[in-house]
Order: structure tokens, then C-alpha cells, then sequence
């Protein structure tokens, strides 16, 4: 039985090297939302603090969703997103615009093992819509086995001044998103690779509306760096591109806001984040 144990581990250890991860680079954070029936959960997996936090968001929340599709409850949105055949993309999506939350990756409820060591080999081997690699599944299997019981915490987010209650448009209670973000998800939310850097970001907006700006200035706040200018262009019709003089933070910041990372690494910045018209109407 020992045996097959360590044949197991060191063939997933083996697969982990052999396959390249899409949503977990180096020493970041994960940001992981999962789908569910009621709540819904954005998992938070550490490697540095080697820990994993939940974080548990009523599905009566009202958000304004991603890509123009208007304000619905939630836990909705999953459902919509298959309809539009972009799945958990538009949750991912929806969840950063709305809680400045840096979501990178997206699951139906299996994954809910990956928090939970009762179920973690159901999260592993089951099929279920996510866009988690193999390889992204395998070092969190391996990782939440590690984590000690202790260095799991969980974040209600109905219990926070972030959100406030009220009734509606359909006529229910439900909750609205604050402007007072805790200062807990304010830790939870930066990331190991972008905070312990004094960066100089700069976000250069050719999307034609010049409110944007301030709205992903705080997603990329939220990773724990600060804008050190922002350049308004004239309209361009593009997506989105950053570039940088490091590719491990050029494609952190590229994999939370869905953006190209680009091979020019001049310029006065350490970063720089340019978005134009085709990004403003997906975002």
C-alpha cells in the first residue's frame, strides 16, 4: 500500500513538471471562484503563507455583469455564461470587476474539494467545467493535502461592511457591493508576487471612455501595488496588452484582467497596462 502511494506521488509529481500550469505562475496566489446552488466560494490558495482561505459571497448579491450584460443576482450567472458560451469565464470575469477580487481561474461546485481534504481526490478526478489544467489540479491536490487545519480560514462576506442588504429590483431582499472593501479581503486579495515589489504601473486607456481607468486601476490596486500615472489616449480598437521588464508579473497582471502580454519590455515603467475599446465592452 506504501508502495503504491509513492508511485502515485511521485507520478504526479512528475506530471506537474511535465505539464506547464495556465493559472497558478510560480510563488502567486491562486484565486479560484467556485460555482455553487446557493453561495458561491472564491477559494484563495497561498504558497507562500501555505495556507487556504475561503471566501463565501451570498448569491443574492445584485452585481453588474461583465461584458454588458447587465445586473442580475449572482448565482445566476453561472447559467448565463453558458448560455453566451463563455461558462465560468463571465463568474471569473463578474467577480473582479465587482469585488476587486483577482480571480484567475473558475470551477463548477466539485472543486469544492480542493478546500475541503474529505473530498479533495473527488476535486481531482472528476469531470466538471473548469478551465484548470491537469496540472493545476494535481498542485492543488497536492497542496491542500498539506495545509494544516489551522491555516484554513474562511471570510463571510454578508458579515462585512462590504455588503449591504436591500430590497432589489425584482422585488426580494438581496444584497448591493459598498465601496468599503474590508481591510481582511484587502490582504487576501494582494498578491505575493506584486506586493513585496515597489512597481511603477502606469495604464494607458485608448478604450474612449475615460471612467475606466479608475475602475481598473482598482483591480490592479487590489494586488497590492499602486498606479503611478494614467495616459488617456484617443479610441483604439483593441483588447487589451501589458508589457513589462518581468514576464512573471507581466503575465499576472495579463491573466487577471484577460489581457496579451507583449515582448517590448522598454519604457519608463515597470509595467504598463493598455486597454482599449474592444476591452471596455467586455469588461
Amino acid at each position: 500500500m506504501h508502495l503504491i502511494a509513492i508511485i502515485f506521488l511521485i507520478f504526479g509529481l512528475l506530471i506537474i513538471f511535465l505539464l506547464k500550469t495556465r493559472s497558478w505562475i510560480g510563488d502567486a496566489k491562486l484565486t479560484l471562484v467556485i460555482n455553487n446552488s446557493e453561495d458561491l466560494y472564491v477559494a484563495v490558495f497561498d504558497p507562500v503563507a501555505d495556507d487556504i482561505t475561503t471566501v463565501k459571497i451570498p448569491g443574492s448579491v445584485e452585481v453588474d455583469v461583465s461584458r454588458r450584460l447587465g445586473k442580475i443576482r449572482l448565482v445566476s450567472i453561472w447559467q448565463l455564461g453558458k448560455d453566451e458560451k463563455l461558462d465560468g469565464r463571465l463568474l471569473a470575469e463578474t467577480i473582479t470587476k465587482n469585488f476587486r477580487i483577482p480571480v484567475v481561474a473558475w470551477a463548477d461546485s466539485q472543486a469544492l474539494g480542493f478546500i475541503d481534504k474529505g473530498n479533495v481526490i473527488q476535486a481531482l478526478i472528476s469531470s466538471y467545467k473548469t478551465n484548470l489544467t491537469l496540472s493545476d489540479k494535481l498542485r492543488l491536490f497536492f497542496f491542500t493535502l498539506g495545509v494544516k487545519e489551522f491555516k484554513r480560514t474562511d471570510l463571510d462576506l454578508s458579515k462585512t461592511s462590504f455588503l449591504k442588504a436591500k430590497k432589489l429590483a425584482d422585488g426580494e431582499m438581496g444584497y448591493v457591493v459598498t465601496d468599503i472593501m474590508p481591510q481582511k479581503l484587502i490582504v487576501i486579495a494582494s498578491d505575493n508576487l506584486v506586493s513585496k515589489q515597489d512597481l511603477k504601473v502606469i495604464l494607458t486607456n485608448a478604450s474612449g471612455d475615460s471612467l475606466l481607468s479608475e475602475k481598473v486601476g482598482k483591480i490592479v490596486e487590489s494586488l497590492g501595488t499602486k498606479i503611478a500615472a494614467i495616459d488617456n489616449l484617443k479610441e483604439e480598437d483593441f483588447d487589451c496588452v501589458v508589457k513589462g521588464k518581468d514576464l512573471k508579473l507581466d503575465k499576472r497582471f495579463a491573466l487577471v484582467l484577460g489581457c496579451e502580454v507583449s515582448k517590448d519590455t522598454s519604457g519608463n515603467f515597470d509595467v504598463e497596462i493598455k486597454f482599449g475599446k474592444k476591452f471596455l465592452q467586455r469588461f
